[in-house]
């Protein structure tokens, strides 16, 4: 099951093609009219969140053995969809 914050991009782009293989970022005049729009999300914020847990676990682990890698890796995307899991509960 998908939760609100799973999928949705950190900083959504919005880009207006200017020609057959062209564009440039979208104005707010563009972005208005809806003028030859294009959406890009990059990195979902699971994703990132994951890349930030990853980035502590590492700083932890000194010496490195190649399964390692696969472990922390687990263990990160687990802190991301627990930290998602904690955001997306309504506050009072």
């Amino acid at each position: 099951m998908k939760s609100r914050l799973d999928g949705e991009p950190i900083v959504p782009m919005v880009w207006r093609q200017t020609g057959d293989q062209s564009s440039r970022p979208a104005s707010e005049k563009d972005i208005r009219e809806g003028v030859h729009l294009l959406y890009t999300n990059g990195l979902t914020k699971r994703e990132y969140f994951a890349g930030l847990a990853m980035q502590g676990l590492i700083v932890l682990y000194k010496d490195y053995d190649p399964g390692d890698y696969a472990y922390l890796a687990i263990c990160s995307t687990k802190a991301a969809d627990a930290l998602i899991t904690e955001l997306n509960k309504e506050t009072i």
